[in-house]
Formats: structure tokens, C-alpha cells, sequence
């Protein structure tokens, strides 16, 4: 884990991030691979997407010609016979009006019947009905079949973007996130950074296969701390920390190095190793008296959770929360943690429940919008992230953190929503955050994010205008 990951955003979106990072360059190598193969093609003859002319049968294209003779035809009925490609045009036809009606085995029986006659040499073709019949199959939630069937179409036209695009997503279905990313990049490639829903799509692959990675890694390195600077960025991402109150600071400046005392020591130390064994201490004790047990209790699961022993940190922050005369901050603060850690955990609903439990308790605390607001983020809303951003900084202006994110997550629905004008207006300003804050790493980190992409984009721009 490097040091230099020290975004706030979501507390262990950084994590899930610097896990996946290496993974982006990997699959934007493929994509421009593949782009510039497949423009090589594009300039020897070779389509770019299906091209082949689809007739459509008329029903009634039977020709008389009729010689009469006394009321006698002279002559028989000529009848022209379809061609192989009219036929397959006509069960494509079908299987499309199938699937228009929603009756997707339907569909699927007509492109199979036009896929069993197609000529070979009609790759136009039949990669159109492949890709349809590889919707009717997502359709059908058979992601197997989909991707076989995209496969397919690939295989006869190898930049036919809508199979690229849907087997990208079935990809993302079935798992296969890297796979999935490989695809999708080949898409915004040829789409030149175009279409704003697949660069957004892109960017939740990274994130699903940021957590898949973060998976595996804890797989090997099981409950081990992240970096010093990781912890103290999560820690810096409560602006109403109630370790910062009165009585822990007390306890802080007492001679007793044993349980709670320690436990704050090494926190205001930046000792984090020895805070779970003080903690555990401070809870074999039977004479300690409520705020402590639960100060005790909410820092262990804060470590838990960091060192990503989820069911652990749930545990701890659970009693908490359940327990009765504990002051309010603490209880918010617990289930802020909680609900970050149900959002890591895929609980996107119980996150929401505890975050709105929170605002129950206090709709004042800027805590609660500011967290929400990120998972928000996470979870690609960006209106009401912005929304969830500014209520933060209406309630307290003088958390810088705060102030930063809301503009990022202004510059994001800008992205999202094609608003070039707001675009640059809040790139300028997440500017202004670096040149006001210059001893604030929060700034530095979503603004370099932000150029960082947009220079890439210019770049690949520039590269595909010089093909």
C-alpha cells in the first residue's frame, strides 16, 4: 500500500483504489491495442461495424405475368425464391419484433433459425444477429450465452462497439471485472471519450474490480494495518471526532500507560500497533464506567475495521449503538462507521438505514451529510452527493474537507451531465483549493485525479487524430 494514497474519499475507497490502480493502465494498453488494430483494418477494407445491406422480404413479392389468351393463361406463375441472405433477414426481422414485445425466447428461436442458414461470407450479417441474439439472452439474465454469442460477433467484426459494449457488461455481470474493463475502455476509445454513461460504467468497473483485488489481497495479508498516513486521513475524515472531547483528552494527559489511557496515548502518538491490546484491556475490567467501556469499544472497532475485520469492527460498534445513555456523538460516530463498513460489505441499504439513523438523531451534523455524500459518490449519484456536499458545508464551513470534496463532486455531476461551463469552473476551483490549502494533501489528491484524466483523454485524442 503506498503512502501516497491519501484521498479521504470513502474510507476505504482509497484502499479499494490503490489496489486496483495498476489495473487501469493494463487494460487502456489493451484498449489501444485493439483501437489501432482494428483502425489498421478500418484502412485495408475491413469494417468497423457490421455493413452488410439487409433486405427485408415483402410477403406479397410473388410476380404474374400473365399472357391472356381467351381468358386462358398462356403461361405459369413465376415465383422469385428468396435469397439466403433475404431469408435470414426476414427470421432477423422476426426475432427483432420478438424481442420489441418482450418475448426474448421468442427472439432467440428466430436468430438461431436465421444464424442456422446464414452464408458464411455475410460476417456483416451475421455478427448483427449474433449481438442480437446475445441481447435477447441478457435479457434473459444468461450472461454465458451472451458473452459466447458477443464472442461471436467479435470474431467476424472485431471494433463492432454495441458487442463490445454489451459484453462488457455481462462480463461485469458474471465477475469478470478485468475482462470487463479490457472491453469497455476498447469502447470509450472508439467512441473518442464521447459518450459519458460507458466512461461512467468504466469507472465503476474499476471500483468493483478495486474491491475484488482488495478481496484477494486480504485473502493473504488477513487483518493487517494499512499505512500510517491511510489511518490518519480516515481518522481526519471526522470533523466531530469524539476522541477530541474533554474527557478523552484528559485521559490522554494522565501518568496511567495501562487500558484507555494507553489506548489514547498511542492514538495521539500515532502508535496505532499497540491501540486494540489497550482497548481489550480497558474491556476485561469490570469497575469501568459506561463512557469508557464504549470509547473503548468504538476504537477497537475502528481498528478492526481498518485492518478489515469487518465482523469485528460490526460487533463492537453494534454495542455501542445499542446501548443505552451513550452520549450522542459517540453513537453517531459509530454509525457512521457502521454504515461505511455495511457500503464495503455490499449492504448498500443497511448503510443508508444507519446514515439516516444518524440524521434522526441530529439533523444538524454536518458528520452525517458529509459521509452519506461520499457513499453517494461511491455509488456514482453525484446529484445527491452534491446535494448531501453542500448541506455538510452548510452546517460547518470551516471543514476544509468538506468544502474540497463538494467541489469535486460538483466537477463529477458536471462530467456526468455534459456541462462543459460547470466543468471548468469547478475544475478551477478544486485549483484554488491547492494554491489556499497548500499543507492540505485532499486537494493535491482529487485536483492531480482530476488533471490526470483529463490529460490522458487529450493525449489518446491526440494520438487518434494522428491515425
Amino acid at each position: 500500500m503506498s503512502d501516497s494514497t491519501n484521498s479521504s474519499l470513502g474510507f476505504l475507497s482509497n484502499w479499494k483504489f490503490s489496489l486496483a490502480v495498476c489495473v487501469p493502465c493494463f487494460a487502456v494498453g489493451l484498449g489501444a491495442t485493439y483501437y489501432f488494430y482494428s483502425k489498421s483494418n478500418y484502412k485495408n477494407g475491413r469494417p468497423l461495424e457490421p455493413t452488410a445491406k439487409h433486405q427485408e422480404i415483402d410477403g406479397n413479392n410473388a410476380t404474374l405475368n400473365q399472357l391472356k389468351t381467351n381468358g386462358i393463361d398462356s403461361k405459369t406463375v413465376k415465383v422469385n425464391k428468396p435469397t439466403l441472405s433475404e431469408q435470414v433477414e426476414e427470421f432477423k426481422k422476426q426475432g427483432n419484433a420478438e424481442f420489441s414485445k418482450q418475448n426474448f425466447e421468442a427472439a432467440i428461436m428466430f436468430y438461431t433459425q436465421a444464424l442456422s442458414i446464414c452464408p458464411l461470407s455475410e460476417k456483416g450479417l451475421l455478427s448483427t444477429v449474433y449481438q442480437n441474439r446475445a441481447a435477447a439472452y441478457n435479457k434473459l439474465n444468461d450472461y454465458e450465452n451472451c458473452v459466447a454469442d458477443c464472442d461471436k460477433a467479435l470474431s467476424l467484426v472485431p471494433s463492432y462497439k454495441k458487442a463490445l459494449s454489451r459484453r462488457a457488461r455481462a462480463l461485469s455481470e458474471l465477475g469478470n471485472y478485468k475482462l470487463a474493463l479490457e472491453d469497455i475502455t476498447a469502447v470509450v476509445m472508439l467512441d473518442e471519450f464521447k459518450n459519458q454513461t460507458d466512461i461512467m460504467f468504466a469507472d465503476s468497473v474499476i471500483k468493483s474490480l478495486g474491491k475484488q483485488n482488495l478481496e484477494e489481497y486480504t485473502k493473504h495479508n488477513a487483518f493487517s494495518l494499512p499505512t500510517k498516513i491511510f489511518i490518519e486521513n480516515y481518522l481526519k475524515s471526522f470533523s466531530e471526532d469524539p476522541f477530541n472531547d474533554e474527557f478523552p483528552r484528559t485521559l490522554m494527559n494522565l501518568e496511567i500507560n495501562t487500558g484507555l489511557e494507553l489506548a489514547l496515548k498511542c492514538l495521539k502518538n500515532k502508535t496505532y500497533e499497540q491501540i486494540e491490546d489497550a482497548c481489550k484491556e480497558e474491556l476485561k475490567k469490570t469497575d469501568n464506567s459506561l463512557i469508557r467501556r464504549t470509547l473503548a469499544l468504538n476504537l477497537l472497532a475502528t481498528f478492526s475495521i481498518l485492518r478489515g475485520n469487518y465482523a469485528s469492527g460490526i460487533e463492537h460498534l453494534t454495542a455501542v449503538i445499542e446501548t443505552s445513555g451513550v452520549p450522542n456523538k459517540l453513537v453517531i460516530n459509530s454509525l457512521i462507521k457502521r454504515a461505511s463498513v455495511y457500503h464495503q460489505l455490499d449492504q448498500v441499504e443497511k448503510s443508508y438505514e444507519d446514515l439516516k439513523r444518524a440524521e434522526n438523531i441530529d439533523p444538524n451534523s454536518s458528520e452525517v451529510f458529509h459521509h452519506r455524500a461520499q457513499i453517494y459518490l461511491l455509488e456514482m449519484n453525484s446529484e445527491k452527493a452534491v446535494e448531501d456536499f453542500k448541506r455538510a458545508v452548510e452546517l460547518n464551513s470551516k471543514f476544509i474537507l468538506s468544502n474540497v470534496q463538494c467541489c469535486y463532486a460538483q466537477y463529477i455531476h458536471a462530467k456526468q451531465t455534459s456541462n462543459e461551463l460547470d466543468t471548468e469552473k469547478f475544475l478551477n476551483k478544486l485549483k484554488g483549493f491547492v494554491i489556499k490549502y497548500p499543507d492540505y494533501a485532499e486537494s493535491y489528491t482529487l485536483y492531480a485525479q482530476v488533471k490526470i484524466n483529463i490529460t490522458f483523454f487529450q493525449y489518446i485524442k491526440y494520438i487518434l487524430k494522428c491515425i
